[in-house]
């Protein structure tokens, strides 16, 4: 869980800051597919607030299973990040 946060984080922190070379158009797909990321974003901190289980439960997981808000919110940020990846790779083909 703390490597996938950190890799998350690191990937995020670096296209933040190399946004502003990047000034890729987003295609149609593409702002479909963030905003399917997004949703279920909202989804999971929605189910942070809402679920009857103990806090770090909601967090951080159960035991090993290591299922918790800040481990699915680190997947879908490197599932953005491989998108963003991808469509900078197509463009400049």
């Amino acid at each position: 869980m703390s490597l996938v946060t950190t890799i998350a984080i690191l990937g995020y922190v670096l296209h933040l800051r190399n946004l502003k070379y990047e000034r890729n158009k987003i295609e149609k797909d593409q702002r479909y597919f963030d905003f399917l990321l997004i949703s279920l974003l909202i989804l999971i901190f929605v189910n942070l607030f809402v679920n009857n289980d103990a806090f770090s439960e909601r967090l951080f997981g159960i035991g090993s299973r290591n299922t918790g808000v800040v481990t699915l919110s680190s997947f879908i940020v490197i599932c953005f990040l491989a998108s963003r990846y991808v469509l900078s790779i197509e463009s400049n083909l």
